[in-house]
């Protein structure tokens, strides 16, 4: 059998169809109408029964550990009590938590990794990923979000049994990978590093998304919802700040877009604690660490994109040197 990351993207979802089929069977919805909706860093699928739907989500990529993605839950579960519109996350059907686990060694893999690959199910939410369909009162919304998710996470402590670690370093303890070991990727983590032993020294530590940008979002009816929290972690609000401008930097029209997310905040760069230089150390800082992380993933697409990822990195970067600002648009992959 050709080990998982040799196959195609048709190929890896044809691998992983029958053991999402048999995490949906851990949920009680092993009947379920099943549709693909996302291959990349993890696969989710569209499941529906008579009326009901539900997303399934398979930590292929993630590493996160069984009490990281039980904070994940824990993290969701409060946020139903706060105005920000969130996915609910379904119990096993055994009424033993809310993981669905299978060992890794079904994907047949090269990396033979010990242990379980995970599955959590979440309610569905209406409407669409926002995606490129973007614009100033969607950016405004989402800082509203983002804003009132703070407010909420500085009130709320995680349960036992919950890990929410403290980040060590700005590539959030993933060395990087040594095919994109250069000079200007090891000079923005120096610099990002240094934004985040600052703000470890003068500002508390509190749960943040740490992924939210406009795939991780819906908008349906004037109302934004927010979804993914695979990525949650313990971090500081301007960290999460600048992770969204890194993607919204992307769109065509970032001049609009972006002066309408910091509306929608309701902050200032002192209000976060940052300055501007730092703001876009942290910015840059996220290219870096998304194309180390590119080059270690398993899925097709990434793989196949991943060393001209880490080439478009390093000319926005060098962009990033010379002018001062990190600008996403300066390079891109070639469609």
């Amino acid at each position: 059998m050709r080990a998982y990351q040799d196959l195609s993207t048709r190929g890896q979802v044809a691998r992983i169809r029958p053991i999402a089929r048999e995490m949906a069977d851990q949920f009680g919805w092993s009947d379920a109408e099943m549709r693909l909706l996302n291959h990349g860093y993890n696969t989710t699928f569209a499941l529906r029964k008579g009326d009901e739907r539900a997303a399934l989500r398979i930590n292929v990529n993630s590493i996160r550990t069984k009490a990281q993605l039980l904070g994940e839950v824990a993290m969701v579960h409060a946020l139903e009590e706060s105005p920000v519109w969130v996915a609910s996350p379904h119990p096993l059907v055994n009424g033993d938590g809310y993981l669905a686990s299978l060992p890794f060694s079904k994907l047949h893999s090269r990396d033979a990794r010990q242990g379980d690959m995970h599955a959590l199910l979440y309610s569905w939410l209406p409407g669409r990923t926002a995606g490129h369909n973007w614009g100033a009162a969607r950016a405004r919304a989402l800082g509203e979000a983002t804003r009132q998710l703070h407010d909420h996470a500085r009130t709320w402590q995680p349960p036992a049994g919950a890990d929410f670690t403290e980040p060590g370093d700005v590539m959030i303890d993933c060395p990087l990978n040594p095919r994109a070991r250069c000079d200007s990727f090891l000079e923005v983590i120096d610099r990002g590093n240094r934004v985040i032993e600052r703000l470890r020294q003068s500002q508390p530590l509190i749960p943040i998304h740490f992924d939210l940008h406009m795939w991780n979002i819906k908008w349906t009816k004037g109302q934004l919802a927010v979804f993914d929290f695979d990525d949650c972690r313990r971090g500081w609000p301007a960290w999460d700040v600048a992770i969204t401008l890194f993607y919204m930097r992307r769109f065509a029209n970032p001049e609009q877009c972006e002066p309408a997310y910091w509306e929608g905040l309701g902050l200032t760069l002192d209000d976060l604690g940052i300055d501007r230089d730092e703001l876009e150390a942290l910015i840059a800082a996220r290219g870096v660490f998304l194309a180390s992380e590119m080059l270690g993933e398993w899925t097709a697409d990434f793989a196949k994109h991943a060393e001209t990822y880490v080439e478009v990195t390093q000319r926005r970067v060098q962009h990033y040197f010379d002018t001062g600002r990190f600008d996403p648009n300066v390079a891109s992959l070639p469609n």
